[in-house]
């Protein structure tokens, strides 16, 4: 019996793996649930957005690292945790907005440091400005 030549294994393998693909298609991503930390970090963003939130302060509520949260934070939400808790004040100035309440007073109860602030990254994430939005 004769033995198979490094060419022949090599055909044979790539033979194999092209078969299996073809044969199992390809593999749905496994959904990656993100860590009970990296929840109870959202949570606390999302039960804490109006007051001001430092990274430390996040960090603390999910008993984890600066980098390690942000990175984990990244991969499961696609968000620094910074950019999770502008979206959400937002997110809230706009229903409030939509209600009739005066830009200053939205500003004041979602977190923002003032109106400028407000102003300012309502503009970036939306393309309007506050005043623009409520008409």
């Amino acid at each position: 019996m004769q033995r198979p030549t490094p060419c022949k294994k090599y055909c044979a393998a790539v033979s194999f793996f092209t078969l299996m693909q073809e044969t199992l298609g390809d593999a749905p991503a496994l959904a990656r649930r993100p860590s009970p930390r990296v929840t109870r970090a959202a949570d606390y963003i999302n039960d804490n957005f109006t007051q001001p939130i430092k990274l430390a302060d996040i960090c603390s509520a999910a008993n984890l690292s600066a980098s390690y949260l942000i990175r984990s934070f990244e991969q499961h939400y696609h968000l620094t945790p910074h950019a999770y808790l502008l979206n959400r004040r937002i997110q809230h100035a706009q229903t409030q907005l939509k209600s009739g309440k005066m830009i200053a007073d939205v500003a004041q109860e979602t977190g923002f440091a003032d109106q400028a602030h407000l102003q300012r990254e309502f503009k970036k994430h939306l393309a309007a400005t506050p005043g623009q939005y409520r008409l």
